[in-house]
Order: structure tokens, then sequence, then C-alpha cells
């Protein structure tokens, strides 16, 4: 073992050393193979950017064939790439490959590096919106193919089905909400708003910039992965009852319910309409009929004012928290109505429709449970099974110990 002594010796021997690779590096007397030499060790020791600069002396010093120029030029478009994250960098190296040597294999990688590289710094889109943009045809024809023409931003048309477009791919509720013209006209602005501040951010470089394009091209491969997931798991097919049913059987003592009670009521503002309902009642009304006439409760009302169960917690289904309401429920037997009971939003009138003692819930109380919890199953099997086949196709190795010892 070494001792400390020994390691800071040896670790200012090193800075030393890189010392004057990096200020002698440059002088006339080093030939070109010295210069690629010690291009590997700076990449050795990661130091990437020193390195790139003995690359680029050694192409500059070295009478070099087409396909050797093509190697290096592919070794410094793969670390601009992956080490450095300078994509504008790597792009320009992978097309030297082609340019040297176009028919080779490295030819065929620096292709698809090429593109990447064009992905991360956002430019294959920014290409396809400008070739829009060219061949734009006249006012006529964009609204004959894309509908009337809602705003203009310097030469670029906004059309109606552009903003439908945009939509659509909105949640449900908010779609509802954009059935408001002026809602709709506040998103429009608020659209238009984005494309200007997206040309100003453009105008400063933001395009290129580094983190923006690594974040951007994480968010893609992001959802891509999603994507592919979503696609096989969704390949696995739907749940039916037989199976659902089959699960229940087996894992019945995950299916354990409290004490509950099931329940109409009818709810009104104050306690003078609450007795009201009260004499309704005695005189031989409805109780569901009286709950669709008079419940304040527009949710519970079209069925009756049934809220389902209430459990002696509290808990209200449909509802929420309550303890008046659950205890007025357990004290009244089943097709009785309570005496009137006071909540935080007003007054009540309870009816017991059944009760349920604490214990095993039947299948069809938590069939949509069982298949829920089926289907979950199904899709860890599914996605464990992709990611054993894609490390097994592509021959992969894990060094646990490695890790470990970290």
């Amino acid at each position: 073992m070494f001792d400390r002594k020994t390691i800071a010796v040896t670790g200012a021997m090193f800075a030393v050393l890189v010392a004057l690779i990096l200020t002698r590096g440059n002088g006339p007397g080093l030939s070109g193979e010295r210069q690629r030499e010690l291009a590997i060790v700076l990449e050795n020791k990661e130091l990437y950017a020193q390195a790139q600069g003995k690359y680029d002396g050694y192409l500059r010093t070295s009478n070099l064939n087409d396909e050797s120029r093509a190697k290096i030029h592919h070794k410094t478009g793969t670390i601009y790439m992956d080490k450095l994250h300078d994509y504008d960098n790597a792009l320009a190296a992978f097309v030297k490959v082609k340019h040297f040597d176009p028919k080779s294999e490295l030819a065929g990688d620096a292709e698809k590096r090429m593109i990447e590289c064009l992905d991360r710094v956002g430019r294959s889109l920014d290409a396809q919106q400008e070739l829009e943009r060219a061949t734009a045809v006249d006012e006529k024809t964009v609204a004959q193919k894309g509908g009337a023409v809602v705003a203009r931003i310097g030469a670029r048309d906004i059309t109606m089905e552009e903003l439908e477009e945009k939509i659509e791919r909105l949640p449900p509720y908010v779609q509802e909400q954009l059935q408001d013209p002026e809602a709709r006209l506040e998103l429009l602005k608020q659209y238009i708003a984005t494309e200007l501040f997206y040309d100003m951010a453009k105008r400063r470089g933001y395009d290129r910039d580094a983190e923006i394009n690594q974040q951007t091209f994480e968010a893609k491969k992001g959802l891509m992965v999603e994507k592919l997931i979503g696609e096989e798991i969704r390949g696995t097919g739907q749940i039916d009852t037989s199976q659902a049913r089959l699960y229940y059987q087996a894992h019945k003592a995950d299916y354990q319910g409290p004490a509950r009670v099931r329940i109409r009521h009818i709810q009104v503002g104050t306690q003078a309409k609450v007795q009201n309902l009260v004499e309704r009642l005695a005189r031989g009304e409805v109780f569901e009929k009286l709950a669709q006439a008079e419940s304040e409760d527009v949710n519970s009302r079209p069925y009756g004012g049934e809220l389902g169960y209430v459990t002696e917690d509290g808990l209200v289904q449909g509802w929420g928290q309550s303890e008046a309401i659950a205890r007025a429920a357990f004290n009244t037997k089943v097709g009785k109505v309570s005496e009137p009971v006071k909540s935080e939003v007003g007054w009540h009138l309870i009816k017991v429709i059944e009760r349920k003692e604490a214990g095993q819930l039947g299948f069809e109380e938590v069939a949509n449970r069982v298949g829920a919890e089926l289907m979950r199953q199904r899709q860890e099997e599914t996605y464990q099974k992709m990611v054993d086949h894609a490390l097994k196709a592509e021959e992969v190795q894990i060094f646990e110990d490695v890790l470990r010892a970290r």
C-alpha cells in the first residue's frame, strides 16, 4: 500500500506532467504522432477539452490518408457528443467522417449520430417549421386547407384548424371550459405569446443552449420509452370477469370491509325546511320523491338522495367526512328515517337502506378493485419481461462489485 506522502508526490508529479503537456504541447517541435499520444493520455484522464486540442493538432500536422482522418474525426465527434455535450462541434466532426470515408461502417454510425445531434439541438424541428413557412401558400389556399385565419404573426397565419388541434390535445375538462368564446380568445392570446417568446428565445441563442438541449433530449427519450412500454402493456389485453373472480377467490383475505350502512338523504339549508319535510313524510309522502324535488344536494338528488355507504369513522361515500351523518345512520334502523341532523353544510334527513357488518366483501362490491389489481400485476410482469429480454438480447453485463465498491 502507498502511504500518504507517496500519493501526494505522485499526484504532484502528474500535475506537473499535465502542465507540461498543456504548455509545451503546441510548440513547433511536437510531432503529429506525439500529439496523438498526448491526446490519448488526456482523454484517459478525462481531460476531454484538452484532448480535443491535441487531436486537432495531430490532424493538422500529420500526413494521414482519408480512412485514418475519418477515424480521428469520429473519435473527436464522439468526445464532443458524449463527454462535452457540444453537439455543434460533434455534428461538424461527423460530417467530416462522411466526407473522408463515405462508404465505411464509421460513416453509417456517423450519420446516425448526426441525426441525434440535430435532435438534441432542436435543428430538425426548426428545419421543418422553416420549410412550412417558406412554402406557405396564399391566404385563400390556407383558408381552404386550415380554415379561417384567426390571427397573424408577421407573415405567418394561425388558422382555426391549428387552434382546434391545440384544444383537442388538452384534457376533456379544459376543453369544456373552452366552449366559452372568451376562454378561447384567451387561449389564442396565450398561444400567440408563446410563439413570440419562442422566437425571442431563439434570437438569444437558447435553441443552442447545451443545458436546454440536453433536457429536451432527455424528455423526448422519456416520452418515447413511455410510449413503447404503454403499447406493450396494452397488448396484454383486458381483464375479463372470470379472471377477476378467480383472483378474488385466491385473495379473499385482502378484501375485508368495515361495518357500513347504505343511506339516502335529503339536504336543506334551514331547520324550518327540514321540519317541513318531517311533517310531509308523516303525512305519507315518499322519501325518494321528496329528495328528488326538495334536496339541495344536486349530486344525489336525481337518484332519490342515495349517497352509498357510510362507515363508523365518518366517511360518507360520494360525500366526504361527516361524523354527524355517520352517527345518525348507525343509530337508525333499516327502512327508517332519522331525526333531523345538522352538518357542516346544512340540515339532513337520513334514510337507511341496508346495513352490513364488518367482514368479507363480496366480489360484486370489489370487482373494479380486483380488476385494477390484477391488471397492475400483469403490467408489472410485462414490464419485467421487457427488461429481462432487452438485457439478454443486447448481452448487457452489469458489474455489481464495481458499483458496490464506490
